[in-house]
């Protein structure tokens, strides 16, 4: 299915249903654990990004980005469950139509923290070319570690960088005959 909007109903829908991981990370960092007032919150942002929804409609993943001050940008995406379902086409979204948009809107730097356990979404933000830039212990509201990741906008979202591309993806990449980034090229 094609990325829509970002709607109210949607994010309410996803952020009920998160992976275990990402409901520990975002409420880790809220005075609330309500899946409402978190759509509200972001949709109060203004934020560029879109719901990705499975083969049969159901909302599995938001991914988005909303501008702090001129030319910084708060990162954020997060799953239910079905997440690998979506991966590619939330992927593709952001390498393709996300991070090109935000370049022309002005992004020089793009952030997001993400917590010290949650590694699948630290692997994915390498993937797209983040890298770790800064350790926050005691950051979370229970004294979570959380990890700072950035990516600037001089550097494209799609080549990985040398010091934080993990090793699979480097063997990944190579083992392509003409070294394509996922179709970033």
């Amino acid at each position: 299915m094609p990325p829509r909007a970002l709607n109210r109903d949607d994010l309410i829908a996803v952020a009920e249903n998160m992976r275990a991981a990402d409901r520990r990370e975002i409420f880790a960092t809220r005075f609330d654990e309500n899946a409402e007032l978190l759509a509200e919150d972001l949709l109060a942002g203004d934020p560029l990004g879109v719901i990705v929804a499975d083969r049969d409609g159901v909302p599995a993943a938001v991914l988005g980005a909303t501008e702090m001050w001129p030319g910084l940008w708060s990162l954020w995406m997060f799953a239910t469950d079905r997440w690998p379902s979506v991966a590619r086409e939330t992927t593709r979204f952001a390498k393709r139509v996300l991070w090109p948009a935000l370049l022309k809107l002005g992004l020089r730097r793009g952030e997001c923290r993400s917590a010290a356990e949650h590694h699948v979404a630290h692997r994915w933000l390498r993937h797209l070319g983040g890298a770790v830039e800064s350790i926050h212990p005691a950051y979370g509201k229970g004294g979570e570690t959380f990890i700072g990741f950035v990516i600037y906008g001089e550097r494209h979202v799609c080549d990985p960088d040398p010091q934080t591309e993990d090793d699979d993806h480097r063997q990944q990449r190579e083992r392509r005959p003409d070294g394509d980034r996922h179709g970033c090229r």
